[in-house]
């Protein structure tokens, strides 16, 4: 199976409630911009932001955004990536270096997904929505992004980053998140923690089943 295809502990399309909501998704009909296009849209406009909206729990996994209907952009990008290869479409992620509105440094990582069109190639889009000022859409062949101009940080992953699925573990708090976001330079991270959550081991699912 392709790596951007497959389930693990974060994005886990083989949820039921993750499987009912694409399945759901998908009646709309199955041909790829149409499908991506509702599951975009779905996430942009059903999870809240969990800044914007002032949520207090920090949430990682695919389904426990849809359980809490709510998730930064890194959380809503794991939805939206779940929802979409439940489906069979090629889902990754990216990221691109934006002023750091929040935190100590000058710039941060933001979250968004990049998807596989066949007449495309890779195309990346943005679910964060939310923002003042800022209306995004899935437009092929035009990227409208939350941040036009913000720094790409060049590549598209299978899975989270480690130094963002370490900052969603280890924050307690939405606001503790967001004072310790993670910047380019600790885009080549490595995590035990975030290597085991981004597997497929059945005996791991059972250990951080909650």
């Amino acid at each position: 199976m392709s790596p951007f295809l497959r389930s693990s502990l974060i994005v886990n399309w083989d949820h039921p409630e993750v499987l009912a909501l694409a399945s759901y998704l998908a009646k709309g009909g199955d041909h790829p911009v149409e499908l991506i296009q509702r599951s975009f849209n779905w996430v942009r406009d059903q999870i809240e932001h969990s800044w914007e909206y002032q949520k207090e729990s920090v949430v990682l996994k695919a389904s426990d955004v849809l359980k809490n209907k709510h998730g930064c952009c890194f959380a809503k990008s794991h939805l939206l990536a779940a929802l979409l290869r439940a489906n069979g479409i090629p889902a990754g992620f990216s990221y691109q270096r934006v002023d750091n509105e929040w935190g100590a440094t000058p710039y941060r990582l933001h979250g968004i997904n990049a998807v596989y069109l066949a007449h495309h190639g890779w195309f990346r889009v943005d679910a964060r929505g939310s923002k003042e000022g800022v209306s995004t859409h899935f437009d092929p062949p035009n990227e409208i992004l939350t941040y036009p101009n913000g720094g790409d940080t060049l590549g598209i992953w299978p899975n989270p980053l480690d130094c963002v699925v370490d900052a969603l573990v280890n924050a307690s708090h939405v606001r503790e998140l967001y004072q310790s976001l993670p910047d380019v330079n600790q885009m080549s991270k490595r995590s035990k923690q975030a290597e085991r959550l981004n597997q497929e081991d059945n005996s791991v699912k059972e250990e951080f089943a909650a």
